[in-house]
């Protein structure tokens, strides 16, 4: 891709561009990878105190779940009811394991502990907390171009 361009300059821009986002994507996803563990670790303990078989299994289906916003915790709550409908004699003690993982993932996002490495200016491989208030700074990277966020990104035919 270096070599579309004409200039030295222009690929060296490009090759510093390209390891840039290339650092900051491996930090998103190692952070991202580091808070669903945490989960999937919360997951099991909490599955094995409350009598369900294979915890550690099911640590690691709400932690391979989570990647997927949004649905994967839909799909790890509808698991964890139909373990619980199947491990325990009544419907309430089956919504008990189901309840405390909706219960925990409202905590992680009431605290907002997200991961910061897609900003570059937020202190990158760092979490970020802030209390759900109003006001309150969101925890998700804020949205700016590349050029935005890095001055020396120009892109040629730019007047700057």
């Amino acid at each position: 891709m270096a070599s579309f361009f004409t200039t030295r300059e222009g690929k060296l821009r490009f090759i510093r561009i390209a390891n840039d986002i290339e650092e900051q994507l491996a930090t998103y996803v190692a952070t991202v990878t580091i808070i669903n563990f945490c989960l999937g670790v919360v997951v099991a303990l909490g599955a094995w105190l409350f009598g369900l078989p294979n915890p550690i299994i099911l640590g690691l289906i709400a932690m391979t779940l989570n990647y997927i916003p949004y649905i994967g915790a839909a799909c790890t709550t509808l698991i964890l009811l139909g373990v619980g409908l199947v491990s325990f004699p009544s419907l309430g003690y089956a919504l008990v394991p189901p309840a405390a993982f909706v219960g925990a993932c409202s905590i992680r996002r009431a605290v907002q502990i997200m991961p910061t490495g897609a900003d570059p200016s937020s202190g990158r491989g760092r979490f970020r907390q802030s209390l759900h208030r109003p006001g309150a700074e969101p925890a998700t990277p804020r949205k700016r171009s590349a050029c935005e966020s890095r001055p020396q990104w120009r892109w040629q035919g730019t007047s700057e």
